[in-house]
């Protein structure tokens, strides 16, 4: 009977043992999955306006009102609007004071002989940037949108097969057409943007970067295209003065300029001293963090950050988006007025299903559609195969 018992007794605590051991592999393999799994969407998203809203609309609505913020962002759009150079200038020595020392009309730095031998010895202290200050200094984030007076509706992006970066698709990849047409073709609507892109998506929404989106009509537009038609009218009175006036700057750059081109770059080379450029990651951080920023108001400004979030150990898409329609009252007598109305929303979506988000001034229409990216063993084969 003893034995019994002691043989039972064994094989529970064995049972117990490896239905630990498994528990334990399992919980592993599945938080594993969680951080490995290859999290690609497609988003597509459709904005538009109520155009009767200003009329009908007696919702009152926050006055003071903070612009959607992230600390993470990644702006699709701005390719199409500049060119990031600031890779390149990071690599580029500062030169104080170099367009003034080539252009100077003092013939002091000329060196002795024949006024034939058009040469130019100039004095140049060239240092790298050697603090991250100072290369974010030198590359402020400008404002790229000031000059529009509306956004473009849709934009035509490129398809990688296997890019690790979000990056904005071509209008083919579109499928909610025949609801824009609807839309569009509806004059109690206006289409705002209707573009789609492909992007990772993260695993909670701490992890998760946010795209930045603008539309519509710049609201501000005509004040400052105002203050722009006199900085040109400024711009052209001062080059008519130099293409007048023998004492100007302009007189003196074709004949100095132009002779010591392959003499400059070395010159910079000495002065550098042997330093090394100056590389950080962080720089591109910093500027994408202020890229959403611009002194324009467009009638749509906002953030959609999609993530995913495991309940219950399945995982579940959500979208957070804010967002403000801003509106403008222009008076005769009084300067521009914008107003703005926020909306905030988290929703739990799911892929491959149309989500519409319902505001009194605009509605957001969105579908995620999951995207898997080709294995690199495949992306090889079908080069050679394609080269062969």
């Amino acid at each position: 009977m003893s034995k019994t018992l002691r043989v039972t007794v064994a094989r529970s605590a064995r049972m117990i043992y490896l239905s630990l051991i498994s528990a334990f592999c399992v919980f592993s393999s599945l938080s594993h999955a969680q951080e490995e799994t290859d999290w690609w969407f497609d988003v597509e998203i459709l904005i538009f306006k109520h155009n009767n809203a200003q009329n009908t609309v007696t919702e009152q609505f926050d006055t003071e009102v903070d612009k959607p913020f992230s600390p993470r962002i990644n702006n699709v759009f701005l390719p199409f609007y500049v060119v990031d150079t600031s890779w390149i200038e990071q690599a580029l020595p500062d030169c104080p004071n170099l367009i003034e020392r080539l252009v100077e009309p003092e013939t002091s730095g000329l060196t002795s002989g024949t006024p034939q031998s058009n040469q130019l010895n100039v004095q140049l202290d060239c240092v790298y940037p050697l603090s991250l200050s100072e290369l974010v200094e030198r590359n402020l984030p400008q404002d790229h949108y000031r000059d529009y007076p509306t956004l473009p509706i849709h934009y035509e992006g490129v398809i990688y097969p296997r890019s690790e970066d979000a990056h904005l698709l071509p209008q083919s990849e579109l499928q909610l057409m025949s609801l824009y047409k609807d839309i569009n073709w509806d004059k109690s609507y206006t289409p705002l943007l209707h573009t789609v892109w492909r992007q990772p998506v993260a695993v909670e929404q701490e992890n998760a970067f946010s795209i930045p989106i603008l539309a519509g009509k710049n609201l501000t537009f005509q004040a400052d295209r105002e203050q722009s038609i006199e900085h040109d009218k400024q711009l052209a009175n001062e080059l008519i003065l130099r293409q007048t006036d023998p004492q100007m700057v302009v007189k003196t750059v074709s004949p100095i300029v132009s002779p010591i081109i392959s003499t400059i770059v070395p010159q910079i080379k000495a002065t550098l001293d042997d330093t090394l450029a100056l590389y950080p990651d962080q720089l591109k951080q910093t500027q994408d963090k202020a890229m959403i920023d611009t002194t324009s108001v467009f009638e749509f400004e906002g953030l959609v950050t999609v993530y995913i979030k495991y309940i219950n150990r399945v995982p579940y898409l959500h979208i957070d988006s804010h967002a403000l329609f801003n509106t403008a009252q222009v008076s005769n007598t009084e300067p521009l007025t914008i107003i703005p109305h926020t909306f905030k929303q988290r929703r739990r979506v799911i892929s491959n299903q149309v989500h519409y988000f319902d505001h009194p001034y605009f509605g957001i229409v969105i579908e995620l559609r999951r995207y898997k990216r080709p294995a690199l063993a495949s992306l090889d084969s079908a080069s050679n195969s394609s080269g062969n």
